[in-house]
């Protein structure tokens, strides 16, 4: 398993803060992990799959989260998708709830055929998956659609930047 911990104002807006355990990938994926636990400093610190263009704060990304039960307790995903644009994300009555720590399984992927579209499942037990989302980065004149190589992994937020705020810790098995 990965103990991730981090800082960070989030990952959200025009510019994220977070830990990020990564590797460069290219090509298609399948990237799945079990989130044993996650204690936060802020009812939004998350822990997170993620595949991102480029480790620049603005990048264009695509991710499935899970919350502290203490907190919001909920997945989702998130994306940006312009580089230093705005994040967007399902809606809120779209969301699931509560997190299942510590069986709260989440995955990514992506396909060869389409490799601008990042779809996000879950599963309670990592074998039954259900689909929760696809969505497609778009491709415009200046940033086109996601390259062919991307980084990916685990990532963690505590929504809190003070420096006397603790680092929220995340525990990730079987990614």
């Amino acid at each position: 398993g990965f103990y991730v911990a981090g800082g960070g104002h989030d990952i959200w807006d025009a510019f994220d803060g977070f830990q990020f355990v990564y590797r460069e990938w290219t090509g298609s994926f399948d990237m799945r992990a079990r989130v044993e636990s996650l204690e936060g400093t802020h009812e939004w610190a998350k822990a997170c799959l993620m595949a991102r263009e480029t480790l620049e704060g603005g990048s264009r990304h695509v991710d499935v989260l899970t919350t502290q039960t203490d907190g919001q307790n909920l997945y989702n995903q998130q994306w940006r998708d312009t580089t230093d644009g705005a994040s967007a994300s399902k809606p809120g009555a779209e969301r699931i709830s509560p997190v299942t720590y510590p069986n709260a399984w989440i995955r990514l992927t992506r396909e060869e055929d389409d490799t601008s579209e990042i779809k996000c499942y879950l599963s309670q037990d990592g074998v039954n998956w259900e689909f929760y989302n696809a969505h497609t980065i778009p491709v415009d004149d200046f940033d086109g659609g996601l390259p062919e190589t991307l980084y990916v992994g685990l990532a963690v937020t505590s929504h809190d930047n003070g420096a006397a705020t603790p680092l929220s810790e995340a525990v990730y098995q079987s990614f």
